[in-house]
């Protein structure tokens, strides 16, 4: 399973890319004043209009991941020294209650993990390698050029000890556990079943040419990333809510005008006994049958 990347991506920000991949950063965003409903919102579109101050490249909430640099390329969000070496830094924005931090952390965890995976980065947190996922604090104390000190404060708020997070990050976390009901679900290659079926269907009343077999394979994962690309939607094979919004918006292709073929029975003695005929062949067979007199 995975969760979508909600790609809102500011074409302002340069692209210049990192020197190395050594560095997976975990944020969070510091802000006692905005937790709650919209904070997500209110830490995006801040970063999105003041990002020559600083930006990173991902957003979390307990709702959904948003993207607003690319990664890969630089971001200024810690340092100059760890900057050019970290392709991805991931932000994690306040809530207020315990079930948000819940959905949100899973968020953060999956995130972290999957961009690690992604540039061959080791999944180890704050250990004394030199590449690794790493939080702002071991930042300042082993990198410099900087002195933010997150996430553990805000972290150990809901629960989440330093051990735990070094667990959750290293070992990854149940996404279907307590607390998910609002998890995003997501299909990718390898699922099979009704869903998948489904969705192959979608796609295929959308105009793209793949079997209808219950298995994501590759062809699948090519037709939604095909889907994605003509879309505008973040071009990453997963089919999850976005991708299929998107999919269920597309006008539902009409069946073409079907040929028409005249069908002779037989001949028959008197009307009575040809209509007797015909319905015995639409009720047998489905056929609807006209008598004609010749």
């Amino acid at each position: 399973m995975a969760y979508e990347i909600e790609r809102r991506i500011v074409k302002a920000i340069p692209k210049n890319r990192v020197k190395s991949y050594s560095y997976i950063l975990a944020h969070e965003s510091g802000n006692a004043k905005n937790t709650g409903e919209g904070s997500l919102e209110s830490e995006v579109k801040f970063m999105a209009n003041n990002w020559r101050n600083a930006f990173t490249h991902f957003w979390v909430g307990n709702k959904a991941i948003i993207q607003l640099a690319e990664d890969g390329y630089v971001a200024y969000g810690a340092g100059g020294y760890l900057n050019p070496h970290s392709p991805a830094q991931v932000e994690l924005a306040r809530v207020d209650t315990q079930e948000e931090f819940d959905e949100s952390y899973k968020r953060y965890i999956w995130l972290l993990r999957h961009q690690a995976d992604k540039y061959g980065i080791p999944k180890t947190l704050d250990s004394d390698d030199r590449r690794g996922v790493k939080t702002h604090l071991w930042i300042s104390k082993n990198l410099g050029g900087t002195n933010h000190t997150d996430p553990y404060d805000y972290l150990a708020k809901w629960g989440i000890s330093k051990e735990q997070f070094k667990n959750d990050v290293e070992n990854g976390i149940d996404l279907n556990s307590k607390g998910a009901e609002s998890r995003v679900n997501y299909l990718q290659c390898g699922d099979s079943g009704g869903e998948v079926k489904v969705m192959q269907e979608l796609l295929v009343e959308a105009g793209l040419k793949i079997s209808i077999d219950g298995s994501y394979g590759p062809a699948t994962e090519k037709a939604v990333r095909a889907f994605q690309t003509t879309n505008n939607l973040s071009v990453d094979g997963y089919y999850g809510p976005v991708t299929k919004a998107k999919l269920l918006e597309v006008p539902k292709s009409k069946p073409s005008k079907k040929e028409l073929y005249r069908l002779v029975t037989g001949t028959f003695g008197s009307k009575e006994a040809a209509e007797k005929s015909a319905n015995i062949l639409k009720r047998q067979f489905g056929w609807t049958v006209y008598v004609k007199e010749k």
